[in-house]
């Protein structure tokens, strides 16, 4: 009985979710994307690529060149 319950309340929770990235998966982007930004700030290759003045998609593609595994290695 108890495990029915906390896999209906887990399956609602996980409804909810749902239903509010499915609603604005615009927003859920932007936010994804200012959390990889501010997480990337802490190291060398954010640091290296000025992820401090970055805060929008346009200014990424500016600051970080596109490149291949080897292009990021060196």
């Amino acid at each position: 009985m108890i495990i029915h319950w906390g896999a209906r309340f887990l399956a609602r929770l996980s409804k909810v979710r749902f239903d509010r990235w499915y609603a604005d998966p615009e927003g859920l982007q932007k936010k994804q994307f200012d959390q990889l930004i501010a997480r990337g700030r802490e190291t060398l290759f954010g640091r290296d690529h000025g992820f401090d003045g970055i805060s929008d998609h346009q200014t990424f593609k500016q600051q970080v060149p596109v490149r291949d595994y080897e292009g990021i290695r060196t």
